[in-house]
């Protein structure tokens, strides 16, 4: 039913762009219309306006008035300002008139076309009301999940002028990472994350300056398929930013979403051996490497026209980093969390943002953001290995995790029992007296 959905929004946004384009070459007729007019005398009474209505953006071809032939005739008192302009004129004024009929039926069949497949599709699936219904469902959350992760990224780099050229230039990179599995109902919500996560890279975003020091909220224009999004900004930062994102120009969005099952779900999925559990994930994983790396070229690419020494050093890691993804995409292995790893890494090298979800988003998702945390403590912040599980336990411990499991659930416990604890991968594990064998999610 998505893909309905999807097929329906996708064919009204190229007949959109088509009548743009027919739009265009009409316009083309007009500057046509306006060039042959400007050679003829001031006494010319038959020029090309004369037989076209004007309809000055109205969104409505304009018709032809007076097309009879025996107007068409009424020239011999004609005087050009060169000898042979009017017969020029008089050659291609048919040809014009055809192009402006032509078209004008040509947007009448396809609307015509588009109204009769919609009828169609809403006869042979009538609870489509409840497709566009999840649609909105699902669109609105990942909205807000890419809103949120746009403004803290760019909070934090608003004085970094990479990410701010990076924005102008390539656009901003969004990595959802997955811990759903592939068994069950949570299927059917990877999927749907799915879907969603495809469907931002038709948002774009743009950056507004607050008003009256009210930082407001963010705001959608467009259509389901051409979503913008204005995010606002305290005038400090907004001054920050360079000209063209001032000025309002877009940023455009890039998505990307690994998914790794790490629960038992996953174990029985991967026990199953039904392909077509994996396949997903893995058609999902491998479709977002190829945009990761398209993204990290044009990143490193970049780099080099900056010129810094540092962006240099970054440019040579980032093509190591990729070529090991690459390795752990295309392998068999089951909960793969070296991949989730390598794609954490990747992502801040390039000054992308992350989001991180599973099902209830507070227990599998609290190991996962913990163990994030503990990584970039190591790679960035010198952590030794020897206080590296400390430092995980502690978060996992003591920190917000828990209260938000307590906002949740009413519980200072993750929800994992003895089985659970058992499949999930060791750096995944909870430490004891952390989690509950009572506590339901």
């Amino acid at each position: 039913m998505d893909y309905i959905l999807v097929s329906k929004w996708n064919l009204e946004k190229h007949i959109q762009k088509t009548q743009e384009q027919l739009m265009a070459v009409l316009g083309v007729g007009r500057e046509i219309e306006e060039s042959l007019n400007s050679m003829l005398a001031p006494r010319n009474d038959i020029g090309l306006s004369q037989f076209f209505e004007k309809s000055p953006r109205t969104g409505h071809l304009p018709l032809p008035r007076n097309l009879s032939q025996p107007n068409l005739h009424r020239s011999p008192s004609v005087s050009l300002r060169r000898p042979g302009v009017f017969c020029w004129s008089f050659k291609i004024l048919p040809s014009l008139t055809s192009l402006y009929q032509d078209v004008e039926s040509l947007l009448k069949i396809m609307e015509n076309s588009m109204n009769f497949s919609l009828v169609q599709m809403d006869a042979h699936y009538p609870d489509f009301e409840q497709v566009v219904l999840r649609y909105d469902s699902v669109m609105s959350q990942a909205l807000a999940a890419l809103a949120t992760s746009f403004c803290s990224t760019l909070w934090s780099n608003v004085t970094n002028k990479v990410f701010l050229r990076m924005l102008q230039d390539i656009g901003f990179l969004a990595h959802f990472e997955s811990l759903l599995s592939t068994q069950g109902h949570e299927q059917g919500m990877l999927e749907d994350m799915w879907f969603a996560v495809r469907q931002l890279n038709n948002v774009t975003l743009h950056i507004v300056q607050v008003e009256n020091g009210n930082l407001g909220e963010p705001t959608l224009t467009g259509s389901r398929c051409d979503i913008h999004m204005s995010l606002p900004l305290q005038e400090s930062l907004f001054d920050e930013l360079p000209q063209s994102l001032r000025r309002g120009d877009g940023v455009r969005v890039r998505t990307v979403l690994f998914t790794q099952g790490i629960n038992e779900g996953q174990t029985l999925s991967d026990l199953n051996f039904v392909s077509q559990h994996s396949q997903i994930q893995a058609d999902i994983n491998q479709g977002s490497y190829r945009i990761m790396e398209e993204f990290v070229q044009c990143f490193r690419a970049l780099c080099i026209d900056i010129g810094s020494a540092k962006l240099a050093v970054e440019a040579n890691i980032l093509p190591v980093l990729l070529e090991q993804l690459a390795e752990e995409v295309h392998s068999n292995k089951t909960k793969n969390v070296e991949m989730l790893q390598l794609c954490e890494e990747i992502t801040y090298r390039v000054n992308g943002g992350r989001i991180t979800s599973c099902k209830s988003a507070k227990d599998r998702t609290a190991m996962a953001v913990t163990l994030e945390q503990c990584n970039i403590l190591r790679r960035d912040h010198a952590l030794p290995e020897t206080v590296f599980q400390q430092a995980l336990d502690s978060m996992r411990s003591r920190g917000t995790r828990l209260h938000n499991c307590m906002k949740n659930i009413g519980h200072r416990q993750y929800a994992f029992n003895s089985f659970q604890l058992k499949c999930l991968p060791a750096k995944y594990c909870p430490p004891p007296g952390t989690y509950g064998k009572k506590v339901q999610t």
